[in-house]
């Protein structure tokens, strides 16, 4: 990567995209990239289901044991999605899936308490050979290849759940499982400052998970070890700041959108300082996102 690393983001056909959002489709002018060019580590590997429903895209959790469990699973409104793969061969781009809910709640397991509606979950991933969904509430559920679930985290004590405008992702960071929280709006409407907002409005926590305990165990920004968080609409991945050398360390990227009149709204990238506890806009200075030149 040289004396800098760039953060890019690449279709199936090695075009670049916006980094942190699929929603906005292609760039204006998608420009070819020759990973052969660059020396290139993959950080993350996102994918997405076209839905016929709503005509979106939707972030989708992969088994990475196809041939022992054949699975996907998705969040859509809140609802969790289970799907199975039958046949041979697993292209996930081509390939269709038949979803249908499943709620961990209708387990047989004792763990799994009748606590959560079945449309209150914010996101799953596949973590250490198991799907893993978690509630707004931050219940931790888990599936492995016995179609079974089982709880094995317990609400986060200290959580900003009740709030209106909340967010949880999951991230595999590390070899550890963490709970990114977002509370705040990301919509800067008319009229409105994007400084303050990002200052006042947006705050972050992250948790790591106590299995032993069945907790969610909160970070602070000393306990991060120099990590850099990426929160996207349908990616959540954190990387080193060794691997970008003039990044804040201990920071968390994250989308919000800016309403620019007559129905245009701008997607940009903010960031919040964990060790502080405030957001500022993404500074020209430290765009790690701009293509390699």
């Amino acid at each position: 990567m040289g004396e800098r690393g760039w953060l890019i983001r690449l279709d199936a056909e090695q075009k670049l995209r916006p980094p942190l959002s699929w929603s906005n489709g292609a760039l204006e002018k998608p420009r070819v990239i020759n990973t052969v060019d660059f020396g290139v580590l993959e950080v993350a590997k996102p994918y997405l289901l076209a839905s016929n429903y709503d005509k979106n895209y939707h972030k989708l959790a992969v088994s990475l044991n196809l041939d022992v469990f054949p699975a996907v699973m998705l969040v859509r409104d809140g609802v969790l999605y289970l799907g199975k793969w039958s046949g041979g061969g697993v292209e996930v781009k081509e390939y269709s899936v038949q979803l249908s809910p499943s709620n961990p709640d209708d387990d047989d397991d004792p763990s799994c308490s009748k606590t959560i509606k079945a449309n209150d979950y914010d996101d799953v991933i596949f973590y250490q050979g198991k799907f893993c969904a978690v509630s707004q509430s931050g219940k931790l559920a888990a599936m492995d290849s016995s179609f079974k679930w089982k709880v094995i985290a317990f609400p986060v004590s200290t959580s900003m759940w009740w709030k209106k405008e909340k967010k949880k992702n999951l991230v595999e960071s590390l070899g550890e499982l963490l709970l990114v929280e977002r509370h705040g709006s990301t919509f800067v409407a008319k009229h409105c400052s994007v400084e303050d907002m990002l200052k006042n409005e947006v705050k972050f926590k992250v948790y790591k998970l106590d299995g032993v305990r069945k907790q969610w165990v909160e970070m602070k920004g000393s306990d991060l070890d120099d990590r850099i968080f990426f929160v996207g609409e349908d990616c959540c991945f954190s990387v080193s700041t060794r691997d970008f050398p003039g990044c804040q360390r201990n920071c968390m990227y994250f989308c919000y959108e800016v309403w620019c009149g007559k129905n245009v709204i701008s997607s940009r990238i903010g960031v919040f300082h964990l060790d502080v506890g405030r957001g500022s806009p993404l500074e020209a200075s430290a765009n790690i996102f701009l293509p390699p030149p």
